[in-house]
């Protein structure tokens, strides 16, 4: 996975970017303190989503069209449909991560074009009695719009499984 990410992230970038409308106010990169801001906005809301079991709110932070990579999949997943259908399947009983709840650290971000960014980081999984149960690193490719992350690309992997 941790290859991988370097050539996702070309080949998002290459596929993400937006096309220049000959306007260069269109081009303009947000500030950081808007960059946090919605890359922390964003954050906040997977982690709310997930701890409330909610697939429909957690797909809201993949683009129409976004990739994401899981550790735990043998194929990537296409399209926020099918990731809504993959959180429904993880959060309801039976599922890998029914009742746990989420936290992540975003350890850095680094801007990509002018509306993209990527953004990589640690979570941890914690079971109904708060004992940690798995622990991984994330990263994403975001595009930033009005003040609004939404991801592009997603991987994650474990790195640790608890007894």
């Amino acid at each position: 996975m941790k290859k991988l990410f370097p050539l996702l992230s070309m080949l998002t970038i290459t596929a993400c970017a937006p096309a220049s409308d000959g306007d260069l106010q269109s081009m303009e990169m947000p500030d950081e303190a808007a960059i946090v801001a919605a890359l922390d906005a964003g954050i906040e809301l997977f982690l709310s989503s997930w701890d409330a079991g909610d697939a429909n709110a957690l797909s809201t932070r993949y683009a129409e069209d976004a990739v994401s990579f899981l550790e735990v999949q043998s194929e990537p997943i296409y399209g926020q449909d099918a990731i809504r259908a993959h959180f429904e399947t993880v959060l309801t009983p039976g599922g890998s991560g029914y009742q746990t709840t989420q936290t992540a650290v975003r350890l850095g971000h680094e801007m990509l074009g002018p509306d993209l960014v990527a953004s990589y980081g640690t979570w941890e999984t914690m079971n109904a009695d708060g004992a940690v149960t798995q622990t991984g690193f994330w990263s994403t490719v975001e595009r930033i719009t009005d003040g609004v992350a939404q991801i592009v690309l997603h991987t994650a992997g474990a790195y640790g499984e608890m007894s």
